[in-house]
């Protein structure tokens, strides 16, 4: 039960990190520019990195402890941020 666990709690902890590395491009977009070269990568980062972590934090609150819900619904609330940012018409 313990190996469970922790095994739950190492995927949460990868899903949290592709929730940050979202954040990250989304406050400080210089530093965000280290991380991909390329446009296809930019793009990778701004929806692959929530969607990942969205999902990854899922897992955890399945298998493991219910407190990764937390991170999950704060996954969905950037995701929904993200594409309400993305969606609005600029003239």
């Amino acid at each position: 039960m313990a190996y469970r666990r922790s095994h739950a709690t190492s995927v949460g902890l990868v899903g949290l990190f592709c929730l940050v590395i979202m954040w990250t491009a989304r406050f400080a977009p210089d530093l965000a520019d280290t991380y991909a070269y390329s446009s296809f990568g930019k793009f990778v980062v701004a929806l692959g990195a929530p969607v990942l972590g969205i999902i990854l934090t899922a897992v955890a609150a399945i298998k493991g402890s219910r407190w990764w819900l937390v991170v999950v619904a704060t996954g969905v609330i950037s995701w929904v941020e993200l594409f309400l940012r993305l969606s609005q018409r600029r003239i």
